[in-house]
């Protein structure tokens, strides 16, 4: 299992926009919120700057506009407390705009919970591949035929583990897409099924430790994209 191949089953940002025909960051997708970023400091602080940006460019398209009603209005700003009024009315209004926009972010995430939560899966894989891959450059000056054939037997198990999210991102496409593909829908659950008999019965030896536990990550990934497939969602 070679560095080449380890890098080959990561799952890219772009192979993942392409499998889901989604544009997604860590906080958001398709313009809604992920969830999931509540749970992350990194994508939490990203969402964060994002509202701020959001903020201000709201302020700059309203304010504008509400000075042009104001001024249609014959409301002149001929003192103090008629610039207040307007800043006041102008900043209200670019804030109920902005919680407006909000409001339909977190309306639209619904569609994506199931989504959000493969998501989470596919970042604890690649994790799981980068673990792997600093595992390997430690062990490279002593790496013995037993080894070797670890390695191997980890590389079948992985690769089972990526056809599975695979199918997990298409299948919550098709069901986004239309609820009549659910016969689609089916035959990519028992490929899961099949994928997940398949990779329960890779063995590594007892001594195998260090391969073991990579072998069991991926094994409670392989549970969990099942788990959350199992059932169609409301």
């Amino acid at each position: 299992m070679d560095t080449l191949n380890l890098k080959e089953l990561q799952l890219t940002q772009d192979e993942l926009e392409t499998l889901t025909q989604l544009h997604f960051s860590q906080a958001w997708i398709n313009f809604s919120f992920r969830l999931s970023s509540l749970r992350s400091f990194r994508a939490f602080f990203d969402l964060v700057i994002t509202e701020v940006i959001l903020l201000i460019i709201t302020s700059i398209f309203c304010i504008p506009i509400v000075l042009i009603v104001l001024r249609n209005t014959r409301w002149l700003l001929v003192n103090n407390q008629d610039a207040i009024a307007f800043f006041t009315v102008g900043f209200g209004t670019a804030l109920a705009v902005f919680l407006g926009m909000n409001g339909l972010f977190w309306w639209r995430s619904r569609i994506y919970r199931s989504l959000d939560r493969i998501l989470l899966d596919v970042d604890r894989y690649n994790d799981i591949i980068q673990s792997i891959q600093i595992f390997q450059e430690l062990e490279s000056h002593h790496a013995s035929r037993q080894s070797l054939e670890q390695q191997s037997q980890l590389l079948q198990a992985l690769t089972i583990t990526r056809e599975n999210l695979v199918c997990a991102m298409m299948t919550d496409r098709i069901l986004r897409k239309n609820q009549r593909f659910l016969a689609r829908r089916q035959e990519l659950l028992e490929n899961i099924e099949n994928n997940l008999i398949a990779l329960q019965s890779v063995q590594l030896p007892a001594e195998a430790s260090d391969y073991q536990q990579f072998l069991n990550d991926a094994l409670q990934i392989a549970l969990s994209v099942r788990q959350e497939l199992d059932y169609p969602k409301n």
